[in-house]
């Protein structure tokens, strides 16, 4: 799969980046093929920063979706019974 056209304008940023991060060990080089490839995107904010952005929007097909309930921190220890364990969260 290509890279997004962001990451093809901002190709010397992505190359910098990706060698960043194969000098800091936060990716590894293969020995093979790998079996899925996602394309890079690149994204520039009006104060210049640059960000890389890995699009994994192509594997959502294969993402099990969920839903769940999500409780604020109060409901969550209060339902774990947490408050004797976490004291100083100040939950009342």
């Amino acid at each position: 799969m290509a890279n997004n056209s962001s990451a093809i304008q901002e190709k010397v940023f992505v190359s910098d980046t990706i060698k960043e991060l194969l000098d800091n060990k936060c990716v590894e080089p293969l020995n093979s093929v790998p079996e899925i490839v996602e394309p890079f995107s690149a994204s520039v904010q009006s104060s210049g920063k640059k960000r890389l952005i890995l699009d994994l929007r192509h594997i959502n097909m294969y993402v099990l979706k969920q839903k769940f309930k999500c409780e604020d921190l109060k409901v969550a220890l209060l339902e774990q019974n947490c408050t004797k364990i976490y004291p100083r969260l100040g939950v009342s």
